[in-house]
């Protein structure tokens, strides 16, 4: 095989490949003034609007999507990245215990629920804390109306004092 195409070839790429370099060098577009602002311009303010809120809008699907995805595959994903970094341990999942689906199982695995002897106390111990919250109020409501009734015998006796006493030179002359 030859490098050089033979005729019948090469009448299969005229126009597409050129055998001959050409003679002359392709046009040079002239710049204009014209040309150059428009390369300078900036965009105007609908497209940079238009640019703006579709960069919104995919940072929002994205983000949608990583918070759907962490709700499905949270901890899975948490404990590759336990197992891949050892310092980032914290990260794991915490086990939970599995409840079976054998009722048998739960019942034996559940704690015994107390008798009613222990609920009877916890209910006393309960109802023993509850009447002494009610007589410390009501010793300090009945120390409360006693300050009440002191201040009212000594707001009464000084009203009776001040009835009492002769008021400046008026009482008198009128008195006589």
């Amino acid at each position: 095989m030859s490098a050089m195409p033979s005729p019948a070839q090469s009448d299969l790429y005229v126009g597409l490949l050129p055998v001959e370099p050409l003679a002359e060098p392709p046009p040079v577009r002239p710049t204009t003034l014209e040309n150059e602002g428009s390369q300078n311009k900036q965009p105007s303010l609908r497209k940079r609007a238009q640019r703006a809120i579709a960069r919104f809008l995919i940072i929002f699907c994205i983000g949608v999507a990583t918070t759907l995805a962490w709700q499905s595959y949270g901890d899975e994903a948490r404990e590759m990245i336990a197992n891949s970094y050892p310092q980032l341990g914290w990260l794991a999942p915490q086990a939970e215990p599995v409840a079976q689906n054998v009722p048998e199982t739960i019942a034996l695995v559940a704690p015994a629920a107390p008798s009613v002897d222990q609920q009877l106390s916890a209910i006393s111990l309960d109802l023993d804390g509850v009447r002494q919250d009610i007589d410390k109020i009501a010793a300090s409501i009945a120390a409360m109306q006693e300050q009440m009734s002191r201040g009212a015998d000594r707001i009464a006796t000084e009203q009776i004092a001040r009835q009492r006493r002769p008021t400046h030179g008026w009482a008198r002359t009128h008195d006589a």
